[in-house]
């Protein structure tokens, strides 16, 4: 960051939406693959991912993140963030969970 004018920088999330365009989706992937890789774990064991996504997110929008996460995992399910912040409470019944 030192020579930050000398750098591409990309933010492939905004708005907590992903952005559709080549170089965003590289930057996603790598962030991804990143992460993935700094955490240890067994190698030969299979992979799931529940991502959260806001709730405005459109098909498309999630798609492409499926597609994304699915070079890392075995499988995936793409969930809303009211939802997901709903099942951690264990307020799935009876709630209404506002974004």
């Amino acid at each position: 960051m030192k020579h930050r004018v000398a750098l591409n920088l990309f933010k492939p999330i905004e708005s907590g939406l992903l952005k559709n365009q080549r170089e965003d989706l590289e930057a996603a992937k790598g962030l991804l693959e990143y992460v993935l890789n700094s955490v240890d774990g067994k190698k030969d064991v299979k992979k799931y991912a529940i991502i959260g996504v806001p709730s405005q997110a459109s098909v498309l929008n999630k798609k492409i993140i499926t597609e994304i996460a699915g070079d890392f995992f075995d499988g995936i399910m793409v969930a809303s963030e009211p939802f997901c912040v709903a099942y951690n409470l264990g307020e799935l019944e009876h709630s209404m969970v506002v974004e």
